[in-house]
């Protein structure tokens, strides 16, 4: 059926990019409160990112939004997690932002299946905890992405979020 709509459809970059722009009105009306905004995948949402510099906004992405696309060669099945992968333009704009601190942070969205589960039940989701480490080194290896940024945005702005100072939260 041509009519059926895909993940992607049911989701799109214009509805992330609406509760982000939200977000935004929200730290800007409060700068007395903290907002951060988790898996940043598209384009449309980086641009709304340049548009505001505020202490109290973070935001993050995971890695399969770096790595992976909508064209990526892996079965429907395995590429369907939330937000979805986008297009190669989403990914490569993804990518510069993060490289530049636009996206502050780097997280997983850690939700593991089994095959079966994936394949029978359509299930969204993938590991993603196994992933971040290797990315980033991927991401240096190719010249898209220095050391010191990868340290950044995988330990020292995660900690500084979760206000942990020396593996101990502070109080």
């Amino acid at each position: 059926n041509s009519n059926k709509k895909t993940h992607q459809d049911r989701h799109p970059a214009e509805a992330e990019a609406t509760a982000i722009q939200k977000v935004i009105g929200w730290a800007i009306d409060h700068p007395e409160l903290h907002f951060h905004i988790t898996h940043v995948s598209s384009a449309l949402s980086i641009k709304l990112l340049k548009l505001v510099s505020s202490p109290n906004l973070t935001s993050d992405t995971c890695m399969r939004y770096l790595l992976l696309d909508n064209e990526s060669k892996l079965s429907e099945a395995y590429k369907k997690v939330n937000p979805p992968l986008r297009t190669p333009m989403d990914r490569k704009e993804l990518v510069d932002a993060f490289t530049i601190g636009i996206i502050d942070m780097i997280s997983s969205d850690h939700s593991p299946h089994t095959r079966k589960e994936k394949e029978e039940q359509k299930l969204s989701g993938m590991p993603g905890v196994q992933e971040i480490l290797p990315g980033l080194i991927t991401l240096i290896h190719t010249k898209q992405l220095e050391w010191e940024r990868a340290i950044e945005a995988y330990h020292t702005l995660p900690s500084k979020l979760l206000n942990i100072e020396n593996n101990r939260v502070k109080n």
